[in-house]
């Protein structure tokens, strides 16, 4: 449902009322010696009568529903841009992809004569609940991705090498210290080859929704009833709670490793 508009908010929050205000007041100030304070009342009477009557009247209303929608597109653009931050451009396209699918799953719904939307008009939301999740592992992922960028398993490979030589022709009093260092740089490559496990795994998980969700778009054209589409979506809030629940463990397993490397 749309955001009903603000006819009195629009009208005064414009450059035109703006320019009236501001030219008001100073006609107000200039012919004050010969006018007093009628400037100033005649104005405010026709801000109000502006303000009540003329914003919701004919073309100013139409204006105003247009600058209305502007605004919110607008304000939806912005939104969108946060939610997306954080992925590349690959990526980016294939959610906004995804995000399509479940439109056209939605109006798949509505056009399914044998379909009850009464029925079904609370379930729809798992759809969506499916496609935020999507989101916010492919946030997570690639956050994590961007990490091991920086962290090259063979340079931490070859570090280990040169340390347990080191470790070899250390003398007794040396090799306590130098014993340390190559138990540090062990636990640091166990870490990396964890953190990269954990981000094949969710790598899977999105390739689980994506294919979710073209399924049940395929299988909407050919549902003959309402409990069948119900029953789909059961079955997708099942696969939004593994997901969910796997994604959780997921997290609190690579936030662990990434606090210790």
């Amino acid at each position: 449902m749309s955001e009903k508009p603000s006819y009195t908010r629009l009208g005064f929050n414009n450059w035109l009322n703006y320019a009236f205000l501001a030219g008001s007041a100073a006609f107000a100030v200039w012919r004050f010696p010969d006018f007093g304070y009628t400037p100033i009342m005649v104005a405010g009477a026709l801000e109000v009568a502006w303000l009540t009557i003329g914003v919701r009247t004919g073309a100013i209303r139409r204006y105003l529903n247009f600058v209305h929608r502007e605004n919110r597109e607008a304000s939806e653009q912005g939104r969108r841009k946060q939610e997306l931050r954080g992925l590349n451009e690959s990526e980016r396209m294939q959610f906004l992809e995804l995000e399509k699918m479940c439109d056209q799953i939605d109006e798949q719904i509505k056009n399914n004569s044998s379909l009850s939307l009464e029925m079904v008009g609370s379930e729809r939301g798992k759809i969506e609940n499916l496609l935020q999740t999507y989101l916010r592992l492919a946030k997570t992922a690639a956050r994590f991705e961007h990490y091991v960028e920086t962290t090259e398993l063979s340079q931490i490979e070859d570090e280990l090498r040169r340390q347990e030589k080191i470790v070899e022709a250390a003398d007794e009093i040396s090799k306590e210290i130098a014993n340390k260092n190559r138990q540090i740089i062990q636990q640091r490559l166990d870490k990396a080859i964890a953190v990269r496990k954990q981000i094949r795994e969710a790598r899977g998980q999105l390739n689980l929704i994506e294919n979710t969700i073209r399924l049940l778009r395929d299988q909407i054209l050919t549902m003959s009833s309402s409990e069948e589409l119900i029953g789909q979506l059961d079955e997708l809030t099942r696969t939004i709670n593994a997901i969910e629940a796997a994604d959780a463990e997921t997290r609190a397993v690579m936030n662990r490793e990434m606090a210790t490397l």
